[in-house]
């Protein structure tokens, strides 16, 4: 899959103040930059602007690359042996006797499992492999994406809003967005609220910051 690469563009502007002038002065090899004044009696003076541009690229190879093996994975609780990075371990088995599902603790409300990717990256899209038996629990999850380590809401990628009936264990999100970590996030008024993913994949990319150029 073929990628564009993205850039952003930052661009800050400062005054030098040393070269500040009267009109009545020769001005014609300054850069000329009016100056708001306070008072209407003062004279206009002209300055030399320096504007500084700062690239911002995210580099795209041939195709997004799944970041989360290399990630950190935390949940809240756990359910006997079923920790948090048994979701990001490369084995897609969604039987739960296959061992290589998270479950969250017993006898919660709300339940959560974080990923930090490490450093920023540019989230194109998640794929979550949800346990194969327990679809209802994944009904009404969301999905956030966060540049803080706190498992609060930050910005929102997906809501199964209403609750889907049957949800499809195998779910497939474009986010679109830029962060550190990716919190799937789930709660129950009742029964309790769990979460149980056997594989998250997380198909992104790191920024790459050109040197500033003035």
């Amino acid at each position: 899959m073929l990628r564009w690469m993205n850039t952003s563009i930052r661009v800050r502007s400062t005054i030098d103040t040393s070269t500040c002038v009267t009109p009545m002065m020769d001005t014609s090899s300054s850069v000329k930059a009016a100056i708001d004044t306070s008072s209407k009696e003062q004279p206009i003076m002209y300055c030399k602007a320096i504007i500084t541009v700062q690239i911002l690229w995210f580099c795209r190879s041939e195709a997004f690359v799944n970041l989360a093996v290399n990630g950190i994975a935390t949940q809240k609780g756990v359910y006997g042996s079923y920790d948090a990075s048994k979701a990001i371990d490369g084995n897609y088995n969604q039987s739960f006797n296959g061992g290589s599902c998270c479950h969250t603790a017993a006898g919660q409300l709300s339940a959560w499992w974080r990923l930090d990717l490490r450093k920023t990256a540019y989230i194109h899209r998640v794929v979550i492999y949800y346990r194969e038996d327990q679809w209802d629990r994944l009904s009404g999850y969301t999905l956030f994406i966060s540049n803080s380590s706190n498992p609060k809401y930050d910005r929102l990628c997906y809501e199964d809003r209403p609750p889907t009936y049957h949800p499809n264990v195998v779910q497939n999100i474009t986010c679109g967005m830029t962060g550190r970590y990716v919190v799937f996030f789930n709660e129950r008024a009742k029964p309790e609220a769990y979460v149980e993913l056997c594989e998250v994949e997380v198909f992104a990319y790191y920024p790459i910051i050109a040197r500033s150029k003035q």
